[in-house]
Formats: C-alpha cells, structure tokens, sequence
C-alpha cells in the first residue's frame, strides 16, 4: 500500500494511519510519498483534503466538492476523507487517471472496449473498425472494478503517456488503410487535424512554466486547462519558438508543411508577412501543433549540421547580391520583404538538407575524423563537422558539439557538461598570442551556450587589407530584439563601435575561429524604415591574417559587453611585468618578508602577519597574499590603502562581488577626509539609492546632485520610466554625465568597483592608475582579472584571496581559474605571505577546517568564551537517521534549459521542517534575533523550500514579510554564466537563505547547514567537494549546527567520514528520536 506525508508535519504512514492522523491533528494538506505530489483537485487545485473526492464517472477524478457541483458531475462512486476510503482509493486513481482513446481523440467518456487487443477506445472511435462486434466488446465504465478488468496493466503518471504510444502503433493495425487515406485527405483540405491523427515519434514536450512531461495529446489538453503557454521539446531541449522572430507563446505558432514535406516553425504574424503557402498548417486551434515536431526537430538538427557546396553557396551569395541590389526591396513592403526572402531562403535550405540526408544519412551518423593528413579527401557535402579548428590548435566547436551530443544529458547544479571538461587550462604558455587566442576560444565557447550564430548576411572583402572585411545584415524583428529594451528607442542597432565579434570560417573541411572588433558601423534605412547593417571588422592583432582573405565566413556571434571589455582589455596590455606573470614561465620578483614599523601608523590594532603583508606591498610590484576565513582581510587591506594613498594614488580597489567591495568601502568611509568613490554598473545603480548607507559616495549620486534641475529631471525619466525620452535628449543627458564623471574620478583617491566595471566608460579618460588592489581573487577568473590589469599606468598590484574556498562558476571549465591559484600551482610565485589569526569562529568551530584545510597553520584571535551564546552549542551535528529522504527536481529557468541540458537539484521536505522548528527555537526561546541566523545549503531546490516554509509560517513571520531575492549581478542581461550568480539569496524577516556558494564571504552568528542528501546509496554529489565543505564549515561565529543523515554523509566521502569522527569525538552528535522527528 502507498506511503503518504503530511505536508504540516511530515508524519508519515499508510492509508488508514494517515487518515487518523488527518482527522486528530486537524491537519488538511497531505502528499503522495511515491510520486511526490500533493493531493488536489484536478480543476481548482485546492489541496483541502477534507474536500476533495475520488470519483468514478467518465474516467477516475480527483475533485472537490465545488468543482463536482460546478462541472454538473454525477458520480457512481465517490471516496472521502470522512468515509476513510479516499487515499485507498487515491491509488487507483494514479494507476487509471489520465485514460483517453488509442486513437488519440479528445474524448474521455471512454465506454467501449476490445478485450483481445488490451486498449481503451471511446464509441465514435470504434466504429470506425467494422471489425467490431458492439455487444462482444462493450464495458460500461460504472465501477473501479471494470476499469481494472478493462485496462489490465495499472499506469501511473510518468510512464502512462510511453505506454500510450506504443499502443497506438499496434492499434493501427486495426484501422483500414482506405480509412488513414480517408484521415490524410480530410487533413489536407480542412487544413486541421481530425482527432484519429496519430503522433509521429516518442519526442515528450514539457510544459516551461509547471515542468508537466507529456506528449501531444495530453499536452494540448493540459495547455488548454492551465492556459500555459511555452513548451520544450525535451529531446533537443528547445522551446518551441518561430524560426524567424523566436516567438515562442504557443498561441501564436503554426507549424507549416510545405509540398515537398519541408517544415518551417513561425508566428502567425511572420508566416502572413512572408507570404508563403503551406501545404498543411498545424496549430494549437485545430489540435495539430504537435503532430510533427519530431520530424520537425530530426530535420532541424540536420539543417545546423548541414554544410552546402562551394558551388551551392556561391549560387546563394549571388542570389542574396541580385535581392539586395532589387530596388523593390526599399519600397513600402520592404519589411514583409526581409521576412519573405529569409523563410524562402530557409525553406530552400531545408529541402537540400532533406535531400541530402537521403543521399548521405551513413556519412552523417559517422562522420570523418578532420585532420592534416586527409583533409583534401573528404567531400565536403557529406561532411558533419566536429572540429572547430584554429590556426594554434584543433579545438571542437561548441555548435557541433552539441549535435554530437544526445542532448539528453543531465547534470546535477554547479556540475560540468561532460563535452566541456575536456579543455584545461594550463599553467604556462609560449606566447601571448597563443595565450589571448586560447583565451578567446573559451569565451566564444561560453557566449555560444546561450546566443545562437547569426548566419544571414553576405561579405565583402577589402583589396590591399586581408584583415579586413564587411559584413551586410538584413535588419529584421531578430536583429531589433538584441537591443535592450529600455535602448530600443535611443540605439539604432545592437551592435557598438569597438565591440568584439566572433567569427567561424569554413574551408577544407575546417571551422576557424577569428577574434575582430567593429570599426565602421553604418545602418540603411529607406522610407524610415531599417533595411540593412553594414558591419565592418578588423581582425585582432594576434590572428593570421596572411589566410584570413576570401575565406568562407559560415557565421558571427557578437560579444556580450563583459566579453568585450575582457577581448579590449587583451589589445591593451603592455606593462612587462604584467604580461611576464600571464605567461606563467618566469618567477615573479619579491622581496624578503619583513616586520617594520608603518611609515604612517593610524592603529596598533593590526597582527604581524597583517604588518608584514603590508610592508611586502609596499616592496614589490606584484604580491600574492592568502586570507582564509575571518583572518582578517578587509581591516589589511584598509590599512594597506592608508599607507599609500599618503603618497600614490588614485588607488582602485576591485573584487568579483558587489558584497566584498562594500565591505571596504565601510571601513574607508570612517575616515572623513579621504576622497572615495564608489563606482557600480548601470543595472546595480537603482540599489544603491538614498537609502542605502553607502550612497553618499556613489558616483552616480555624485553625478546626480551637479546635474542641473533640467537635467535631474530628465535622468529621473529615463531611469524610472515615467516616459520615453528622445534620441537627442539621451545624448544630450549623457554627454553631460561624462562630464562630470571625469571630474570626479579625477579628483578621487581611493576608486571602488567591480572587476568587469572597472573596464567601463568611467574610468577610460584617467591618465593612470598606479595601483590596483584586488579581493576575492580567488572568485574573479582569470579573464576577468585582465580587465584591471590592463589599465593606463598600473605599476602595483595586490592579489587578495584563499585557493582553498570557491572558485567562480562557470559552464566552461577553462574559465574558473583564477590568475590567483595559477600562479601558486605553476611555481611562479612561491610561498606567499599568509594571514594567520582568525577572529570571526569559536575554537571549537575553527578546529576542524584549520586541520583539514590549511594545515593546522590558523591561530584562534579569540577564546570560546568570546564566542558563545548562552544554551546553544556551538558544534553540533543534528542526525535525523533515515527518517527523512531527498527527492530530485529539474530546475527550469527557460534560458538555462535550452541550450544547457536538464539541471537537476535536491530537495529534503522532512529536513526542511526540521530546520524550521530550529529556527523557531533559536528565535523564540533562545532569543536570537533573526537577523544573526543564517542558513545555507548545496542545493538552490532546498534553499527555495526552506524560504517558503518560514514566509508561511505565522510564529516566525507574523507579519506575513514577503522573500527578498538579492542577486549580486552587474549584467542583469547578459548571456554569460561567468558574470551571473548561479544562486542567489534570499532574505525574510532578516533571516538569510542561501546557497553555499552565494553565502561566500559572509558570516552570522549563528548558522544552519542543510545537508539535504539522505538515500539508500549514500551518494551526496557534489557536497563532497573540499572547498565547498570548507566554506559552509567556515560561516559561524558563534554556533554551527549541521543537519543530516549522519551514515549517509559518513559513508558518501571521506571528508565527510573525517568530520563526523570528529564531532563524535567531541561529542557533538545529538540522534533524533523518532518523538522528536
């Protein structure tokens, strides 16, 4: 019999137990422990238990009262709470839910039924068959006990739609073959699609905004019952969208098959305007939407793979010249033009794409392996390209690689795609070409998990310039939406001069990457209306440009502005020293560590590890300097900044994080006469407002406050949307912002920013930066690192942070190295001056990671009674045994989904109440203000749910608080992973929710880490990394408590194995029983 859950207290037990559970505890909300999901009417969703009913009538529901008397429902049989039958009889309702014809009709009251065959048929399906005998086979639907005797195999919900299919096929067997003729006749003149047209394929579709898994049928059933409206193909993992605007509201769809069998995806509105013909139209009115997607996507996968000849494409470029120079194109209907020649030419590609797959389907599946030797040999038509190559070194292509994939990867979160991992970075390397091009590979790989090649554009090459070239672009709806919305009145296109552009040539057999930049940008227009973007590239320095002319460009992706400011940043690098310490091949020079006395003392408060990494500073140009947990790193580099602005400055302070430069610019802000500013990204400002405490120093408050009131009020309007201002008054606005920005920048001596920021339009008028200071170094990537490092005049760098907690996370292995852990691990820089003293945990807190991490190097600052709260433990690990089990969620953010694979996470509810009742006696008996708690674990799915149990929980959110999300992102419209936060936390009532690697560089008082895995196989994933464990272990002041499945975690890793004999040691473990769970 099946397990349930009360989701109010997580008692678990069978059917009658729970039943008596439900009705003395006056609980109403119970779940389904097999297949996780709450009991709730099929029509409302209301989960009261003491309202809904099981029924027998047209099929098996689960409904409420309300809903049974609205729907006018009479059912034979009904199963409730009050006469103890309803989760009994909710079993059933899982095996037999959901019943519909074979025949893939709409219809459910399904009465008729041939024994011999095993299937479910409704009456106006069956009488299609003249093989049926009505009286042999009918079995009215009028108790559970003929719906068993009918269906013979119970089904439950993940697997009743596979076995549906398989089904089918058998049934149309049945079917006449004068009938299926019949069937495609009908389809091809009503243009929609009768209810016996069958599904083509096995490919499930998953609603994007519940993650419900279904195929047509169902889905089209489950689209019109919930009004969703975006669907992925989960074989591809693409959402459905229009091939030419990527509208993707399934409403506005038609899938379009032309006489040739091609099929073409668009809106409604794109397919009007390009005036082509359908043979057949499928959308979601006439049920047909789905019927071919497979199909679909089988040809769609082969159209990215397909490569036309020399000659074909030669034939296309000249077609494409012959339309751009058609005068008829500038006329009225130049748009419906644009859009009629880009569908044509798709549809023209697409039917070679079909023809040659029928010719070349073996060479396809197993194609060559391109190398040196035989590259002459191979026709190109039949080749499926799986090498990107450049001219250092062969490299696979991100766009073939994930052809090459079976798209069906899962990954668990902060886990790598298998087909990325094989790139490393390395320690050293010949040259700083071969370096920026390496570099430059791996960011176009990045950009390309989320932004699609652009391939609709002809070339023209420069003579006397062979790396040079110009490339026109129609503009069309896609173009326009690459413009930031709150920019689509104000910027003609969404391209930039300088920005960095990718582009990949083919020839023999290859794919070449080049680095360019835009050096003229020029856009057409005719009758006002936008025609067309000349885009004219120059390469980057560090390419060949000897083999770059007349080269076949297949197609460019532009570079989101983080990677362009990194790609600009390359051109710019010329200090020696700098450039010495990229290569990684020669040792970088330092002075003996010595302990003197501060030229200009302002504390006595600072330790000999602190004074010694100041006095390094001051000696050397370039200095490495570990900080781990709470040793003191802000109050350092404080002090550091006093001493030198006395003699140099301006000094710019950086980090990854908006959090670890606020906490500098606190400190620096208690000396009234230093001149700081603080400088933040466009998306970040409207935080930092005249609420914030650190606003007063914000450059863009400055900026405000000495614009004129005319102007004030125009900046107001642009920021807060009150209305759209023109292009000229933008410019206008801006022009005098520039202005006073330099003047402030100039007149500052201590700047404060982010990495990527840093290489912004504020800072590109300052004649030099002497110094630059960076935190965190070990979450700032390399990449990102050159961005300050190539500023005009720096001659001294401090590199602040500890290889042994998190790194940055990026999709692309290569990226997440630091500059900082690169230099320790090629030996470049050796035996780096270390902060010792740590002052934020108790001993008790500290002993293990000092052990396991940094070498029983740590001293404690502070006694155990500086840090302990009277009654709460300050170790202790709280062991729920097997009580509890995680479950596994497929998180399903759109733009993460499509082109990244399934992202599974975990979840533990039982955990998650147990935390909760923590919580509430931390605050209400313990008297903890719930600003000094925070909790953290691996996994965003269980951090979401603990934040929902604390917002619905009256005793510890009284006031109903709604969650605050805070997202540390300088680009909140950027594609790249590598410059937004994976997770973010989460705040109510001032209690903090977050992951582990969002939480990094913060402390609490008091924190409670949710271990979250709990399973059979004892297998905790990716908890098992050290620098992970070293983080969560490392976030307590005052108290740490641990909550899990203690013979899990122990036998998941031997780290894990390590803590606990520890805190069994210690006698730190506290065994829950069964009263207490």
């Amino acid at each position: 019999m099946a397990g349930f859950v009360c989701n109010e207290c997580s008692f678990y037990s069978e059917g009658l137990e729970m039943v008596k559970h439900l009705k003395s505890t006056n609980h109403d909300s119970v779940k389904c422990f097999e297949t996780q999901e709450t009991l709730a009417c099929e029509i409302c969703d209301d989960s009261n238990i003491n309202c809904l009913t099981v029924t027998i009538a047209e099929g098996m529901l689960l409904i409420c009262g309300n809903c049974l008397i609205n729907e006018g429902i009479t059912p034979s049989h009904r199963s409730t709470l009050k006469n103890n039958d309803i989760l009994e009889s909710f079993e059933d309702y899982v095996k037999y839910r959901g019943l519909c014809c074979v025949f893939r009709c709409s219809k459910t009251d399904l009465s008729i039924y041939p024994p011999d065959l095993q299937y479910a048929v409704c009456d106006g399906c069956a009488t299609i068959g003249n093989d049926y005998d009505d009286e042999q086979v009918k079995i009215r639907k009028d108790s559970k006990e003929s719906l068993e005797k009918s269906l013979g195999k119970p089904k439950t919900r993940d697997n009743a739609r596979d076995s549906q299919n398989e089904e089918t096929q058998k049934v149309q067997e049945v079917i006449p073959e004068s009938e299926l003729n019949f069937i495609e006749k009908e389809l091809v003149i009503q243009e929609k699609i009768p209810d016996l047209v069958t599904e083509n394929g096995d490919g499930e579709l998953m609603c994007c905004t519940c993650s419900f898994v279904s195929k047509g049928p169902e889905m089209i059933q489950h689209l019109n019952q919930q009004e969703h409206l975006y669907i992925m193909y989960l074989d591809s993992k693409k959402v459905l969208a229009c091939e030419m605007c990527q509208q993707a509201n399934i409403n506005e769809l038609t899938m379009s098959k032309f006489d040739q069998g091609e099929l073409l995806m668009t809106c409604k509105k794109c397919l009007t305007r390009s005036g082509l013909k359908p043979f057949v139209k499928y959308n979601l009115n006439n049920k047909g939407i789905f019927v071919e997607v497979d199909e679909y996507y089988n040809v769609l996968d082969m159209h990215h793979n397909f490569q036309p000849t020399k000659e074909q494409r030669d034939q296309d470029i000249s077609e494409l010249i012959s339309k751009f120079k058609d005068l008829s194109l500038y006329g009225k209907e130049s748009q419906s033009n644009v859009k009629s020649r880009y569908l044509t030419q798709l549809l023209n590609t697409r039917r070679k794409v079909i023809k040659a797959s029928k010719n070349t389907s073996k060479e396809l599946k197993n194609p060559p392996k391109i190398s040196e030797n035989n590259e002459n040999s191979i026709n190109k038509e039949s080749i499926k390209l799986t090498e990107l190559t450049n001219p250092l070194k062969k490299i696979e292509s991100p766009t073939e690689s994930n052809n090459k994939s079976k798209n069906n990867e899962s990954s668990e979160e902060y886990e790598h795609k298998s087909k990325y991992q094989k790139a490393k970075p390395k320690l050293s390397y010949e040259s700083l070409g071969r370096y920026y091009k390496e570099m430059c590979y791996n960011l176009y790989l990045e950009e390309s998990i989320e932004t699609a090649p652009m391939t609709n554009f002809i070339t023209e090459w420069y003579p006397g310039f062979p790396n040079r070239v110009t490339l026109f672009i129609p503009y069309t709806d896609d173009i326009d939406k690459l413009i930031y919305s709150k920019f689509r009145q104000i910027r003609d296109t969404p391209f930039s001069k300088h920005q960095s552009i990718f582009l990949v040539t083919a020839e023999n057999g290859k794919s070449i990457l080049w680095e360019s930049f835009v050096m003229r940008l020029k856009l057409i227009r005719e009758n006002n209306i936008k025609i067309q973007i000349e885009l004219t590239l120059q390469l980057q320095s560090w390419n060949n440009s000897k083999t770059f002319m007349d080269l076949n460009i297949i197609s460019f992706t532009p570079a989101s502005p983080p990677t362009s400011r990194i790609i600009t940043s390359m051109t710019n690098q010329n200090n020696p020293f700098f450039q010495n310490m990229l290569l990684g091949k020669n040792l970088l020079n330092q002075t003996n560590k010595t302990l003197r006395p501060l030229k200009y003392p302002t504390t006595t408060k600072l330790n000999n590890p602190q004074l010694i990494a100041i006095n390094q500073v001051l000696d050397n140009p370039i200095t490495i300097l570990q900080g781990p947990p709470g040793t003191g790193k802000t109050s350092t580099i404080n002090e550091l900044i006093l001493q030198l602005v006395k003699d140099t400055y301006p000094i710019l302070v950086v980090a990854a994080s908006n959090v670890a430069i606020d906490n500098i610019a606190e400190k620096l802000m208690k000396n009234k006469d230093l001149e700081i500013l603080r400088i933040l990204s466009t998306a970040k400002e409207s935080e930092y407002n005249e609420r914030h405490h650190l606003n007063p120093i914000c450059l863009h408050r400055k900026v405000f406050d000495n614009l004129p009131t005319e102007k004030q009020d125009l900046y107001l309007d642009f920021k807060m949307d009150r209305r759209q201002i023109n292009k000229n008054e933008f410019f206008a606005l801006t022009k005098l912002q520039i202005k006073e920005t330099d003047k402030l920048v100039n007149s500052a001596k201590v700047i404060l920013t982010t990495t990527i920021t840093a290489g912004g339009p504020h800072l590109r008028h300052l004649d030099k930066i002497p110094i630059l200071i960076m935190d965190e170094s070990t979450q700032s990537n390399e990449a990102s690192t050159l961005v300050p490092l190539s500023l005009k005049g720096l001659e001294k760098i401090l590199l602040v942070g500890d290889e042994k907690q998190l790194s940055s996370f990026n999709d692309i292995p290569y990226l997440e190295q630091s500059l900082f852990e690169r230099v320790l691990k090629n030996g470049t820089y050796f035996n780096p001056n270390m902060l010792q003293i740590q002052y934020r945990m108790n001993p008790k807190i500290s002993k293990f990671p000092n052990i396991k991490f940094y070498e029983n190097k740590l001293i404690d600052g502070v006694t155990e009674q500086d840090r302990t709260t009277f009654g709460i433990p300050p170790l202790l690990f709280i062991d729920y045994g097997d009580h509890y089990k995680e479950t596994q969620s497929l998180k399903n953010p759109i733009k993460f989904l499509i082109n990244s694979g399934n992202i599974s996470s975990y979840q533990n509810i039982g955990e998650a109440n147990l935390i909760l009742k923590l919580i509430y006696e931390l605050n209400h008996k313990g008297g903890i203000n719930l600003k000094d708690i925070g909790i953290i674990t691996p996994y965003s799915s269980q951090r979401d749910i603990i934040a929902q149990l604390i917002r619905n929980d009256r005793k510890i959110n009284p006031n109903f608080e709604k969650i605050q999300e805070e997202i540390d992102d300088d680009f909140n419209h950027s594609n790249n992973s590598q410059f937004k936060k994976p997770s973010s936390i989460k705040t109510i009532c001032g209690l903090m929710i977050s992951s582990i690697d969002a939480f990094q560089g913060r402390e609490k008082n008091h924190i409670i880490f949710s271990c979250v895995r709990s399973n059979e196989f004892n297998k905790i994933g990716f908890v098992k990394d050290l620098r992970r464990l070293n983080v969560a272990l490392t976030r307590a002041k005052n108290s740490l408590t641990i909550v899990g499945n203690k013979s899990c975690m122990k036998q998941g890793d031997s780290v894990w194995n390590d803590l606990i004999n520890h805190l069994e040691t210690n006698h730190c473990i506290r065994t829950l029983k069964p009263s207490e769970l």
